[in-house]
């Protein structure tokens, strides 16, 4: 750790920005045994601190829209299933399949699986991984004139509800915002070359990279081992092509993107899609929305949306994928 200080500090030198100057709480002191960094809490976050993603998407308003659906149908693909039954499980409602009540989410599994496809829980964690554990070596570039030093704490420990270590690590202080990814655009294209869309390299990569990503992920939120697990069946899933479209996706504006991915990911060989799954009248997320439309755009991933009737709905049941 001090030769990484020394470094950041010869760089900062020559790049004619002060130890501190990005994030005022940081003081250095010289003694004896050489420069000490005091550090105080910070009035103001360095930059937008992620939150656990239930945490994020309930702390911050989040507008819903009954209608989005309706002013979408001719875009929208749509996967219609009736439940035969529901019961009551705290405040959420599970389907009663083959005897057993289950999710909204596990009931179009087994839809799917019928169907001769599989399926795999996704959401927005894994993704979160993906980007932390490849985009690592561009986003703490040392050679960033925009990069610093940040510590923040641990997150394991944070969730355990215990005290943690401080982790320090470095960040530029525009990551996550349009202007970074305009600012790396060099960067960026060199490393998401033709190399790494070769799924044998990425799974090397995902091997060889994973201990030196963790801070980043940390930051992320990206740590737990499920979601990591996850992340590497995507790799094995989607064409790696998919994968650095993802990644591209996520760093040209990662705090507007990061959120509202879809509930599961179905596929069979040489297919899948991503699916949203809600009862036939939930109201969609903001989150959810703003995944939806530049995915039309820009992504283009196949997006199917799982429509599941409460027991007695006059609808039949569509039974095509």
């Amino acid at each position: 750790r001090p030769i990484q200080l020394r470094r950041c500090r010869a760089g900062r030198a020559r790049s004619g920005v002060t130890i501190g100057e990005s994030w005022p709480s940081v003081r250095w002191s010289y003694s004896p045994s050489g420069p000490r960094c005091m550090v105080s809490r910070p009035k103001k976050s360095l930059a937008p601190q992620p939150q656990p993603l239930e945490r994020k998407l309930r702390n911050r308003p989040c507008r819903k829209s009954s209608s989005y659906t309706r002013r979408h149908q001719n875009t929208l693909k749509k996967v219609t299933l009736d439940s035969i039954g529901t019961v009551k499980a705290g405040e959420k409602a599970r389907i009663i399949d083959s005897g057993t009540p289950v999710s909204p989410e596990e009931f179009a599994c087994r839809h799917f699986s019928r169907k001769g496809y599989q399926a795999i829980f996704v959401e927005s964690a894994p993704f979160h991984a993906l980007f932390g554990l490849y985009m690592w070596l561009v986003i703490q570039d040392p050679s960033d004139p925009h990069v610093r030093i940040v510590g923040f704490g641990d997150r394991t420990s944070f969730e355990a509800g215990l005290p943690g270590r401080q982790i320090w690590t470095h960040l530029p202080d525009d990551f996550g915002t349009p202007g970074y990814g305009r600012r790396r655009l060099a960067a960026i294209q060199e490393h998401l070359s033709p190399y790494m869309q070769d799924r044998d390299e990425l799974e090397w990569l995902f091997d060889y990279w994973l201990a030196p990503s963790e801070p980043l992920r940390q930051y992320l939120w990206a740590h737990r081992e499920e979601d990591i697990e996850t992340a590497r069946r995507l790799i094995q899933i989607l064409p790696p092509e998919v994968i650095c479209n993802i990644l591209r996706y996520l760093v040209d504006d990662y705090w507007h993107r990061y959120c509202g991915w879809p509930d599961l990911l179905v596929y069979r060989k040489n297919e899948f899609f991503f699916t949203e799954v809600k009862w036939s009248r939930a109201e969609w997320q903001e989150a959810q929305q703003n995944w939806v439309r530049p995915n039309d755009q820009i992504l283009k991933l196949p997006f199917k949306l799982v429509k599941i009737h409460r027991a007695n709905s006059s609808r039949s049941s569509d039974t095509s994928a």
